[in-house]
């Protein structure tokens, strides 16, 4: 299989000979590495290129002209340029053990209609978080879905089995746990540059409308956790945002969201109908335009589900 390796990265001088390394040590190696720096402050670019010289994959370290903000950016540039069938994610901070290429590239040949696959994880660090300790516990890794038993190396999800779990939590947990053919990523139409901070739980999304997924019962992901690291500067900022992410996916799945489908929409609703009594027209607009692009009123209007599930302000 001709698996290229994509590796976006900022300011990651300290991290990212590790992630390489784990590259290097691959069971199965991939035809190329591919990194690009999202013009970093620091001296990653010069570091990708002093490590590439242990390299016995070819590799290329390709800088954006401007920092673009996100991970979708680098990422879409990377695959671009990358010339594998299957590309294979991996983010500066962390770590592939040694057999996950072969695993996912078994995986592919045992399900060849599984477009995309995802592994288990190991989390090295301890959150400081409730919400984290929660969010990256491997054994709940895949929510509802119990996980396959001891012995079972593959097992096939389709997307009506995904996408309910994918509406509460980002099962695959990181970019770094992403291996998929490079034609389902033109597809889809690559990773979507608008999303900041949960680029890969999007493109996760969007995947599972597309293929069924093979999730690998073994680890392929050594998860890097700490409080420094990019995905947690910034925290509530990017609990906000993802909160909001996951609202606005809630009400454009009703299908799939069920009852979290109702909770949403009533709460959109009552928001929109507040600020217009309180005459806060921008909140109102917003609250209508979303209930409107995302269907979610249409949906309503038109003799959905009559499951009605009203906040407690609605309902009164």
């Amino acid at each position: 299989m001709n698996m290229s390796v994509v590796i976006p990265t900022y300011n990651g001088a300290a991290v990212l000979p590790a992630a390489l390394r784990s590259v290097f040590a691959q069971t199965v190696l991939p035809t190329e590495i591919v990194v690009v720096d999202d013009c970093s402050r620091d001296d990653t670019l010069e570091t990708a290129e002093r490590v590439s010289q242990e390299s016995t994959i070819p590799m290329r370290v390709l800088r954006l002209p401007r920092n673009s903000g996100g991970p979708a950016t680098p990422l879409n540039y990377g695959i671009k340029q990358a010339t594998g069938t299957h590309i294979a994610v991996l983010e500066q901070d962390d770590e592939m053990p040694a057999t996950c290429l072969a695993l996912h590239a078994e995986a592919h040949r045992e399900m060849p209609d599984c477009e995309l696959s995802f592994g288990r994880f190991e989390l090295v660090g301890v959150p400081e978080k409730t919400g984290d300790a929660e969010a990256y516990n491997p054994m709940e890794q895949l929510g509802s879905i119990p996980l396959p038993p001891i012995g079972q190396r593959f097992v096939r999800l389709d997307g009506a089995t995904l996408l309910p779990q994918l509406l509460k939590k980002n099962i695959a947990i990181s970019n770094s746990n992403l291996f998929f053919a490079r034609s389902l990523w033109h597809r889809i139409g690559g990773f979507d540059t608008r999303v900041r901070v949960t680029a890969d739980w999007n493109f996760m999304l969007a995947a599972a409308q597309q293929t069924p997924m093979a999730f690998i019962n073994a680890v392929c992901l050594s998860y890097h956790y700490s409080p420094t690291s990019l995905s947690r500067v910034g925290y509530d900022d990017r609990a906000r945002r993802e909160s909001g992410f996951l609202h606005e996916m809630r009400l454009r799945y009703p299908v799939y969201a069920g009852s979290d489908w109702w909770q949403a929409y009533w709460s959109e609703r009552h928001q929109a109908k507040t600020a217009l009594k309180a005459g806060r027209l921008i909140t109102f607009g917003s609250s209508l335009w979303l209930l409107l692009r995302t269907g979610a009123l249409w949906h309503h209007l038109s003799g959905g589900s009559k499951l009605t599930v009203r906040p407690a302000a609605e309902a009164s």
